[in-house]
């Protein structure tokens, strides 16, 4: 009796826990889909189908970074200013890329958020302050709060990185 009682018990564990892995793996394949229809969407101009997926998406995982990236897209498309707020979620789940800092920066520029703009600059790792994409975003920040030393010095370090590139010339 004592055997069959601990062969059911191990059973039973196993089954819940086996069960509960499978539902987690669905979430986790939904969600993905759901982002991926989301871009679809966005590819094709279809923003309310794009946003119902991504809320979709983002109510089985808060934390994904790339659902968020697709809403700050959106919000920005839509010069909404919820797109500072979905920019600032990205980088605080991804605090090491230089592409989202830069996005935020550029995004705090469109809504003339210049404090935001800044902080995110000053976030930026060594390595990512080598890029011409780097420079010309700080460029256009320092011309924006009037530094235009540090504008030129920002547009003509772009220009000596990236000499095919017109638009820090244009800057310039």
């Amino acid at each position: 009796m004592k055997k069959i009682l601990v062969v059911g018990l191990i059973l039973g564990v196993l089954l819940l826990a086996g069960g509960y892995a499978g539902y987690r793996g669905y979430v986790s394949i939904r969600q993905a889909r759901l982002v991926k229809q989301a871009r679809t969407f966005l590819d094709q101009p279809n923003g309310k189908k794009a946003l119902l997926s991504l809320q979709r998406a983002l109510r089985y995982n808060p934390k994904d970074v790339e659902a968020c990236r697709l809403m700050a897209e959106l919000n920005e498309a839509g010069r909404s200013p919820s797109a500072l707020l979905w920019r600032n979620r990205v980088v605080e789940l991804n605090p090491s890329s230089t592409d989202d800092r830069l996005a935020l920066a550029r995004t705090a520029m469109m809504l003339r958020d210049y404090a935001t703009a800044t902080n995110a600059l000053e976030g930026v790792d060594p390595a990512g302050k080598k890029t011409a994409s780097y420079h010309n975003v700080a460029g256009s920040v320092a011309a924006a709060v009037n530094q235009s030393a540090q504008a030129e010095a920002h547009f003509l370090e772009a220009t000596r990185l990236e000499p095919q590139n017109p638009v820090p010339q244009l800057n310039l």
